[in-house]
């Protein structure tokens, strides 16, 4: 019941047009949670918020047009929304951007532009950004990180759990 009324307060925000609210709606709809599952309506909203600077909107929105989730698959449009974010200095665009110029996704593949975006992202807490694994050292024109677990001991991306149940409304919403 909670929940219930949690969505529909984060419902009617939205629909007002704010934007942690529709951030937080498309990550709703992109889990199925208390929603039906809808990868298409997750970034209708996504692309509200985007619009409005939402920098985690502008994320989410590059990888669905990266993965041909609820938008046709198009890695340009990948790079536009990630850029917008990763401009904005969100870690997670600046990291998968990285990983578009490593595998030359949507942009001329550079092994240095990879690096500078994975620094980026790195130096702001990304900490498995610096395995040695993730770039072929040889290939990036002299430029080496150093190897390092994230600081949870993985060494592999934590999943973003930004979902509505495990982080209640926005405090944007609530006010």
């Amino acid at each position: 019941a909670r929940q219930e009324k949690d969505l529909g307060t984060v419902t009617k925000a939205a629909n007002q047009g704010n934007v942690d609210a529709q951030y937080a709606l498309g990550v709703a709809y992109r889990d199925g949670e208390g929603v039906p599952h809808d990868h298409a309506e997750a970034v209708r909203w996504w692309k509200k918020a985007a619009d409005q600077g939402n920098a985690r909107a502008q994320t989410h929105l590059g990888f669905a047009y990266h993965d041909g989730e609820g938008v046709p698959h198009d890695h340009a449009e990948a790079v536009r929304w990630l850029r917008r974010a990763a401009d904005q200095g969100y870690a997670m665009a600046q990291s998968k951007l990285g990983l578009m110029y490593r595998h030359g996704e949507g942009v001329p593949q550079d092994y240095v532009e990879a690096v500078r975006w994975w620094k980026k992202a790195s130096d702001q807490g990304m900490l498995w950004l610096r395995r040695v694994s993730l770039l072929p050292t040889s290939r990036a024109r002299g430029c080496h990180e150093t190897g390092s677990k994230h600081i949870s001991g993985r060494t592999s991306p934590p999943r973003y759990a930004g979902t509505l149940g495990n982080r209640g409304l926005p405090s944007s919403v609530t006010r």
